[in-house]
């Protein structure tokens, strides 16, 4: 294994991981760049636009972990 792969390994590893994360969340939000600690900041979504990103969210790591599987 080359570095320019492992470096592709690390990257998509750490893009799994943070999807994972984010499919955990209890309540998905949309953040608009501000400060994270302040909830105001903070644009929560609806059921159905909620249901959507998961499903994004969920065909997104299906690609990348078949992609990292590749390597």
């Amino acid at each position: 294994m080359n570095k320019e792969v492992l470096d592709k390994a690390v990257e998509l590893d750490e893009e799994i991981c943070c999807i994972r994360e984010m499919l955990g969340d209890e309540t998905l939000y949309i953040w608009n760049g501000v400060h994270r600690q302040h909830a105001e900041y903070r644009n929560y979504t609806t059921k159905e636009i909620d249901t959507k990103l998961r499903e994004m969210l969920k065909s997104e790591l299906k690609r990348k972990e078949k992609e990292f599987e590749e390597l």
